[in-house]
């Protein structure tokens, strides 16, 4: 979306076991829990990573807090999100796990929140941790919008990444089967 030209801000929700500081390269300590217990302006927190990509905002966690789920379900994380949200701006929220802890589902009624992605890892994540989490969603305001599968290293499958091979074609006539009937993604 950031490379379109629309801005694109990543938060960081997962406030148990946040990443984007070793995945941006960022340093540790500042972003939203700075901003919500008000040491720091949101303004202050907000990071561009790629200063190649200007269009892309990041919004680490900042430090663990001890109390994740209350902070979650605080009004400011509202006001936040839709300050985020102004414009065209396009918010996207990396939550915690649904299923292991009650963090995200103090997300799942908020109205500043339009959507939601289920993430399962491929024979790491399973069918009923997958339909768990469809049914949590589903009790919830937050539409589930589809499924996105990670972990998927084969480098003999086609894929967009390295460009190699060319896409398998199907004879006239031949149905091409579903990635579960193959059996290539095993949740």
């Amino acid at each position: 979306m950031a490379l379109t030209g629309r801005r694109t801000v990543l938060v960081e929700l997962d406030l148990r076991r946040p990443t984007f500081t070793e995945h941006f390269d960022l340093q540790p300590g500042r972003g939203l829990t700075t901003a919500l217990t008000g040491r720091a302006s949101l303004a202050e927190v907000l990071v561009e990573p790629l200063p190649e990509l200007p269009n892309l905002l990041v919004l680490p966690a900042g430090r663990i807090p001890h109390n994740p789920a209350e902070l979650l379900g605080s009004t400011r994380i509202d006001e936040i999100i839709a300050e985020l949200a102004t414009g065209e701006s396009m918010v996207i929220v990396d939550a915690p796990p649904l299923n292991p802890v009650a963090d995200a589902q103090v997300l799942l009624n908020d109205q500043v929140i339009n959507a939601a992605l289920i993430v399962g890892r491929v024979e790491r994540t399973t069918r009923d941790e997958v339909r768990r989490a469809r049914a949590i969603l589903d009790r919830h305001i937050v539409e589930p919008v589809g499924l996105v599968v990670t972990g998927i290293r084969d480098a003999n499958r086609y894929g967009y990444g390295s460009y190699r091979g060319s896409a398998p074609t199907l004879e006239p006539g031949v149905e091409a089967l579903s990635a579960s009937e193959s059996g290539r993604l095993k949740l």
